[in-house]
C-alpha cells in the first residue's frame, strides 16, 4: 500500500515540473518567432532602402537615353515614415523644403550627393546609406527645377514623381 501512495506522490510532483518546463518552452518559441519576424521586416526595409536609388538611376538613364523630349510619371516602393529629397548644392535654397537645405549640406560634407533619405541618419538604422549620388554613368544627368531646392517627397509605402526630359537639354528634371 505504501508503494502506491509514493507512486502517486511522485506523479503529482513531476506534473508541476512538466507544466513549468512546457511553459518555458512555449515562451522561448514565441520569443524566437517574434525575433525572426522582426529580423525579416528589417531585412525588407534594408532591401527597399538600398534598391530605391538604383531603381531611380535606371529610370533616369532610360529617359535620358531617349532622343527627344519625354515625360513620365514614375512610382517606386519606399520605407513608410521617411522622405526622399533631391538637392542641388550649387543652386540657392528655395521652396517649401528650403529649411532642410543646410542640414542636407552639412550631412553631405562635400561628397556631391544629390539624393537623401530624410530624417537624416534614419537609413543607417537599416544598414543603408543616407545620401547617394544619382548620375548617368560618369556625368550628372538629373536636376531639379530652381523653384524648389531641395525637392522632397513623403514616403507612404510608395513615392511618385515625374521625370521630364526637354528637347535640346541633356538633363532629366524631377518634378512633383
Amino acid at each position: 500500500m505504501k508503494k502506491r501512495g509514493m507512486n502517486q506522490k511522485a506523479q503529482t510532483m513531476s506534473m508541476p515540473f512538466t507544466l513549468i518546463f512546457s511553459i518555458i518552452l512555449v515562451a522561448i518559441v514565441i520569443f524566437v518567432g517574434f525575433y525572426v519576424i522582426r529580423m525579416f521586416l528589417n531585412t525588407k526595409d534594408q532591401v527597399v532602402l538600398n534598391s530605391l536609388p538604383a531603381e531611380i538611376t535606371n529610370k533616369v538613364m532610360q529617359i535620358y537615353s531617349q532622343g527627344d523630349e519625354s515625360s513620365e510619371r514614375v512610382e517606386f516602393s519606399c520605407k513608410e515614415g521617411m522622405s526622399i529629397c533631391f538637392v542641388n548644392f550649387t543652386m540657392a535654397k528655395k521652396g517649401a523644403d528650403s529649411g532642410k537645405f543646410d542640414e542636407l549640406k552639412d550631412w553631405d560634407a562635400g561628397e556631391k550627393n544629390n539624393f537623401f533619405y530624410y530624417p537624416l541618419g534614419s537609413a543607417e538604422d537599416f544598414k543603408s546609406s543616407t545620401s547617394w549620388n544619382i548620375k548617368c554613368g560618369e556625368k550628372s544627368c538629373i536636376q531639379i527645377r530652381a523653384s524648389e531646392n531641395p525637392l522632397c517627397f513623403e514616403c507612404n509605402g510608395k513615392v511618385a514623381f515625374t521625370l521630364v526630359k526637354e528637347s535640346g537639354k541633356s538633363l532629366v528634371y524631377i518634378e512633383r
